[in-house]
């Protein structure tokens, strides 16, 4: 409805008539399927059904970042046999759930050159797979108790943002030239968890920006997509960002602490 009365709008400035003009067709940049309906071929055809009817001209499909021992979790395997021939209309990133998964389980003290070695291939057998980068992943990924996945719980994930195989991957990802969609929920001090956070989350957040800063600065050449930017407690300015490309520690400067109850979050009072 919105995109035909852009369209009109847009012909109608131009003096054209509406039976030449072309739809408005968007790129959706963050698909995820159903854990509980593991029959993914099935959800790309009715996908491929809503894109034509909506105007999506090409849809990302990203897994999110599941936590250790997930059962009904899918990675780039799956969605490579879901979406089949279909790679003019979809494309996708991998490792939510298995390189993820890695990261939140392992201890940063115990990451072995064995273990550096299994993540790196696992990560270059994503890549080799046709994704076109790596995510969702995350550091701090706070449990909303409006959200579910599939049934799943919306799990708190938290683990060191300069964790050994965070700064791993983000070499990887400039060697490759491809980004990492991270999802990650910033506190640049330690603050009670606000009432309704409480449920499926720690009683306190605690401090994650400095660490945060070192895996941006770790390699300048990696590029991040930063999801979550503009809804925690101290991103005031920066709202009306969804996701924020080749993130730096610099653009973290001169946030406020907190700002009295920005959507979601809020502050704690």
């Amino acid at each position: 409805m919105i995109h035909h009365l852009m369209t009109t709008l847009l012909v109608g400035a131009l003096g054209l008539s509406p039976v030449y003009a072309e739809p408005l067709r968007f790129i959706d940049t963050q698909a995820q399927f159903d854990p509980v309906d593991v029959n993914y071929s099935a959800t790309t055809h009715t996908m491929l059904q809503e894109m034509d009817r909506v105007g999506i001209s090409r849809m990302l499909i990203v897994p999110p970042p599941f936590p250790p021992r997930t059962a009904r979790a899918y990675d780039a395997e799956e969605i490579v046999n879901a979406i089949g021939d279909k790679t003019d209309r979809f494309a996708f990133l991998a490792g939510g759930g298995s390189l993820n998964m890695s990261l939140l389980e392992t201890p940063a003290d115990k990451v072995t050159p064995e273990v550096r070695a299994a993540f790196r291939a696992r990560a270059e057998a994503i890549l080799a797979l046709g994704a076109l980068g790596f995510g969702e992943v995350t550091a701090e990924h706070l449990s909303l108790p409006t959200m579910k996945e599939g049934g799943l719980s919306h799990f708190h994930n938290v683990t060191a943002a300069d964790h050994p195989l965070l700064l791993l991957l983000a070499d990887i990802a400039a060697e490759k030239n491809v980004p990492i969609d991270i999802h990650f929920d910033i506190f640049p001090r330690t603050l009670p968890t606000p009432e309704r956070l409480r449920a499926g989350n720690p009683p306190e957040l605690a401090e994650n920006q400095a660490a945060f800063e070192l895996l941006l600065s770790h390699n300048r050449n990696a590029r991040f997509t930063w999801a979550h930017l503009g809804s925690d407690p101290p991103a005031a300015h920066a709202r009306a960002h969804a996701r924020v490309a080749r993130a730096t520690p610099q653009s973290l400067r001169g946030i406020p602490d907190c700002v009295k109850k920005p959507a979601p979050y809020g502050c704690a009072e």
